[in-house]
């Protein structure tokens, strides 16, 4: 039960950064790829110029969406628990 619980927590904890600061993880996700482009040759497949991989492949409402996908989680992992 406890890791249950602990996996709750950390699903709320996580999706409350996702849906309130996604722009954390945009930057990450634009850091990222450029950081494939550059150093990974095989990369250039999914990315035909550096302009295009400077665009995210996720905007701030899929991680928000993303976010509120991890609230669901949480609400599932909570009716699982028998409290």
């Amino acid at each position: 039960m406890e890791a249950s619980v602990f996996n709750m927590a950390l699903l709320i904890v996580f999706g409350s950064w996702l849906v309130f600061i996604p722009k954390h993880l945009v930057f990450i996700f634009t850091k990222y790829q450029l950081l494939l482009f550059k150093y990974l040759p095989i990369s250039h497949v999914a990315f035909k110029n550096e302009k295009e991989a400077k665009t995210p492949i996720f905007n701030e409402r899929a991680v928000r969406a993303i976010g509120f996908a991890n609230y669901i989680g949480a609400v599932v992992i909570a009716t699982k628990i028998s409290w």
